[in-house]
């Protein structure tokens, strides 16, 4: 005498199908976050080097037009951290010239360069500063 019962559940090699479809995708999220941490960081170095820039042309920008000497600088602190002082990560050079030959109008640009696992980085920014002296 056979019993014709239907068994239910799942067998051995649905699970395993379903535990390789898992860990796919586990893998996929772990790759997806790593990414997300180095790009984090990566923007990071950037949101800093931008910063140190517009220090930079404040400080500048602040001293006085008739402080504004054409040349090329290096700031003394080289490499630079975050905050300016030395021993970082960050370079930091500007120069400043005559704004398109006009005398009365300088041209202060302020490169700031690094260098990471991703490669060496540069990131120039310019102003442009007027003698309004009254």
């Amino acid at each position: 005498m056979s019993l014709n019962r239907k068994e239910s559940g799942f067998t051995l090699l649905e699970i395993l199908i379903a535990m390789l479809i898992f860990s796919i995708g586990l893998l996929a999220m772990a790759r997806l976050q790593m990414e997300m941490t180095r790009g984090n960081a990566a923007s990071k170095r950037i949101t800093t080097a931008t910063l140190l820039a517009e220090d930079k042309i404040e400080e500048l920008k602040a001293s006085g037009f008739g402080t504004l000497i054409n040349n090329t600088y290096t700031d003394p602190n080289n490499p630079v951290t975050p905050l300016g002082s030395s021993g970082g990560l960050y370079t930091r050079t500007w120069t400043i010239a005559d704004y398109e030959g006009v005398t009365t109008m300088k041209q202060i640009t302020v490169t700031i360069t690094w260098s990471d696992e991703m490669g060496a980085h540069t990131l120039p920014l310019t102003t442009v500063v007027s003698n309004t002296g009254g």
